[in-house]
């Protein structure tokens, strides 16, 4: 999901929309979602070399890093490198280490 400012989440996999679909001007998708058109455009500048499999990755791994810094791990520090490492993986269309 792409949450923009205080809109209501994106989901993008289940979005006819999705990372590899952006037909819509900015002007209109900014109306569907409800955001205004320059966020529409940085969303999509970010998600440019992401595909819908790394970003679920991605997500997953700050998931994972959230629940450890809170205290399901022994070291929040390595949580914390472990998904950034994941996160780069995830961009470059590597799997998980």
């Amino acid at each position: 999901m792409v949450v923009l400012g205080s809109a209501t989440p994106v989901p993008l996999a289940e979005s006819p929309r999705s990372v590899e679909i952006l037909p819509l001007k900015s002007m209109s998708l900014a109306a569907e979602v409800g955001a205004p058109p320059w966020k529409i455009d940085r969303v999509r500048q970010q998600l440019r070399g992401w595909q819908p499999q790394g970003i679920a990755r991605a997500l997953h791994a700050v998931a994972e890093a959230d629940a450890q810094v809170k205290g399901e791990a022994s070291s929040a520090g390595y949580a914390l490198e472990r998904a950034v490492r994941r996160i780069v993986a995830s961009r470059a269309g590597e799997a998980d280490y």
